[in-house]
């Protein structure tokens, strides 16, 4: 019979014997082993293995999965097949699980033998210190004679030295002497079983714990000078370090799942170990991105008070991250609408950037760009619309030439200034500048966003957003519908992945499109949108209030406009009334941002109130707000006549109501000559305006009839508008009448 066959016969006991250990091995836990054999035999000879081979591996291969440093003793060609035996175990999953249950189930009664020889040390060090302690030998006495023997050499050299300690007197008595000589044994022991335990380690691939396992066993026998304590803290210092690094992956890769609440709690305790200007920061950053702008403004704040201790003993080093610092505490007041402290962080900034640019422009210009950007936004939120608009497009100037340079780096930023500046043109009536601005910005945040739609999805849904707000302006409502949709939708998408982040821009889109469905007398779904984006509001308000608050406020007003519509008018005054005390509110901490809000929620009462016949109220609220816009007016004429505009002709017709056909008459004609300008600049968003006016003063203040004609011809030309369209048909009637 053929030797070789029965070796492999013979082969499957041989691995059988030493890995029945445990509950859970099976027959396909054996299978697995042998077949692993196999395949490792045919990777690690060109030819065909003999018996002898096979039985030496197989010795070799039980000693390795019952013992891992018994790897090192082998000769390499044994190495070599223990290497192949890995790789191909880890293909059969069987025998992997089981081996991987083995080592660690080793590993567990290896660390339950460690902690019985720790007792057994403590015991036996005690037990040696009390019998020390009774032939008078102090624990200093006994210190220096350890230091003096040489217990690096081994124990025959230390019993050598002991013996001529003894002979010398430097120990003073035979008893001393041999339990000294104990201690030694006992010490030898103990040092070669933290050589093994760091040979383990190594094996299980844990280098610098074996490291440090070495150097106590240096201090121990002399061969280094450190104290233990020395290298505890070594080891510690070591540990954080790992620590750090590791939360610091943990921090990125939770981010990429989108589950911030871990980043956050490894955030924190990133913060604990290592509070660096860096790590504040960037929590900062996250924090503000999640709205929780408390605690990111307490970490830029800590940020920043260490980069100013710093910068005292050097100003030109720090001073680029100190306006970076400022320039998003800047933002973060601004997200809060603090907008007062937010300029001076701005105001700050900029100064810093232009100065440290003059030096280095290439690096520092891009700085400058963005300040501008953030300054700009910030004085269009507090009605400085002059001096917002000379920010604006200076800060596009800078970005459209370094975008000449750098298209890829620079786009975006060109991007994000068009957006920007069409808003504030829009805010000006500059509207058809504004649509220039808006429609580059989406075209380039579009092709941005076909390379990489998770970095400008969301510019796409605010450039969406912005143009649906200006169309719905000029009445082009088919087109605002259609750019306010595709908005919500990114956003709803955007939502799922990160509702901390886009929660606000959701109730924001719902908010515009609940307004267009209002014009479009859409009702049922505008007040579902409108519903929805108040409940949204109500509940970021509730966790961060300074931030939301003015957004719960236009909700409610909106809410307040249809309800009224709907001939809900209970329910639409607590709307209305809740929005003005907001606004009130606010108002009182920064009135150029707010008295606005406050004049709009004024008239909205105003007109509630004249339907109910509370007329002498509504009366109070119009003339409030009247004066508050022409105070307005007289700051930004372009942005608030078409308000005044408004509040007249809902005057005129009150005073009409209260039988004053003098001062009707007097509103009228204010309000016509405000309208008859804006309509003659801009006829679609203020024709209608207009023509609905010269149709009041037509039936009620017996204005000519060329006044119907001028309004009709300007009706026809909306033919889509349902609001022209109703209007027209009621001015056919009057011309008709």
């Amino acid at each position: 019979m053929d030797l070789t066959i029965l070796g492999e016969y013979a082969l499957k006991p041989a691995l059988n014997v030493g890995l029945r250990l445990k509950k859970l091995y099976t027959s396909e836990v054996d299978d697995s082993i042998i077949a692993a054999f196999e395949f490792a035999l045919n990777d690690w000879s060109k030819h065909t293995p003999t018996t002898s081979d096979k039985v030496r591996l197989s010795k070799a291969l039980e000693e390795y999965i019952q013992s891992s440093t018994s790897y090192e003793d082998l000769d390499l060609d044994t190495r070599a097949f223990i290497d192949c035996f890995k790789k191909r175990l880890s293909e059969q999953t069987a025998a992997h699980n089981y081996l991987m249950t083995l080592r660690a189930d080793m590993q567990e009664k290896r660390e339950e033998q460690n902690l019985l020889e720790h007792h057994k040390t403590q015991e036996s060090v005690l037990d040696l210190k009390s019998r020390m302690e009774g032939l008078s030998m102090t624990q200093q006495y006994i210190r220096a004679l350890l230091k003096e023997l040489p217990l690096e050499q081994g124990l025959e050299p230390t019993e050598l030295a002991l013996e001529e300690m003894l002979t010398s007197g430097r120990i003073h008595s035979e008893g001393a002497k041999r339990l000294v000589l104990e201690f030694a044994r006992f010490f030898f022991e103990h040092t070669d079983k933290i050589s093994e335990e760091a040979k383990l380690l190594r094996e299980a691939g844990d280098s610098y714990l074996a490291e440090t396992l070495e150097e106590i066993k240096r201090v121990l026998t002399g061969e280094s000078e450190q104290s233990l304590t020395d290298v505890h803290k070594k080891y510690q210092e070591q540990v954080q370090q790992d620590e750090i690094r590791i939360l610091k992956e943990l921090i990125e890769a939770a981010q990429i799942q989108f589950s911030f609440g871990e980043a956050r709690d490894f955030y924190e305790r990133l913060i604990e170990l290592s509070p660096t200007i860096d790590n504040h920061f960037s929590y900062a950053y996250l924090l503000q991105g999640l709205n929780d702008f408390d605690k990111a403004r307490s970490h830029y704040e800590a940020a920043l008070q260490i980069l100013r201790e710093w910068e005292a003993e050097n100003t030109e080093a720090y001073k680029p991250d100190i306006a970076t610092t400022l320039n998003n505490l800047g933002s973060l007041h601004c997200d809060t609408n603090d907008f007062k402290q937010a300029q001076v962080y701005y105001m700050e900034a900029l100064q810093i950037y232009r100065e440290v640019s003059k030096q280095n422009p290439e690096a520092y210009k891009p700085a400058v760009a963005t300040s501008l950007n953030n300054l700009g936004i910030l004085l269009k939120e507090t009605n400085e619309l002059e001096q917002a608009r000379a920010y604006n497009e200076e800060s596009l100037a800078l970005y459209r030439e370094l975008s000449e340079q750098n298209p890829k780096a620079y786009m975006p930023d060109v991007a994000m200034s068009l957006n920007n500046l069409g808003v504030l043109l829009k805010n000006t009536n500059e509207l058809e500048q504004a649509r220039a601005c808006y429609e580059e910005s989406l075209a380039l945040y579009r092709e941005l966003s076909e390379q990489t739609p998770k970095a400008y999805l969301p510019a796409v849904a605010t450039s969406l957003n912005n143009l649906g707000n200006l169309l719905k302006n000029t009445n082009e409502l088919q087109q605002a519908r259609t750019y306010y949709e595709e908005a919500l939708e990114i956003r709803r998408e955007l939502f799922e992945q990160n509702p901390e982040a886009y929660k606000p821009a959701v109730a924001t889109s719902l908010n515009n499109l609940g307004i267009l469905l209002k014009e479009t007398n859409e009702l049922q779904q505008a007040r579902a949108c409108y519903e929805e984006a108040l409940e949204i509001r109500r509940e970021l308000s509730e966790q961060n209030p300074e931030a939301y608050k003015p957004a719960v406020a236009t909700s409610l007003n909106n809410l307040g406009v249809l309800l009224k519509n709907t001939n809900e008018l209970g329910q639409a005054r607590t709307y209305y009334e809740e929005a003005l005390e907001i606004c009130r509110e606010l108002s009182e901490q920064n009135p150029k941002a707010y008295m606005p809000d406050v004049a709009m929620s004024l008239n909205n009462l105003g007109i509630l109130l004249k339907e109910t016949n509370e007329l002498q109220q509504a009366r109070a609220y119009y003339e409030e707000a009247l004066e508050i816009y022409r105070e307005m007016s007289e700051q930004n004429p372009e942005a608030y006549k078409p308000n005044m505009g408004m509040v007249l002709t809902n005057l005129t017709l009150l005073y009409l109501q209260q039988v004053k056909k003098e001062e009707a008459g007097k509103a009228y004609q204010e309000a016509h000559d405000i309208y008859q300008d804006l309509a003659s600049c801009h006829p679609r968003a203020y024709g209608i305006d207009y023509a609905q006016l010269l149709g009041i003063g037509f039936a009620l203040l017996g204005k000519p009839k060329e006044d119907l004609e001028e309004a009709k011809a300007i009706l026809d030309k909306y033919p889509e508008h349902p609001k022209a369209q109703e209007l027209l048909s009621h001015i056919e009637q009057l011309a008709n009448g």
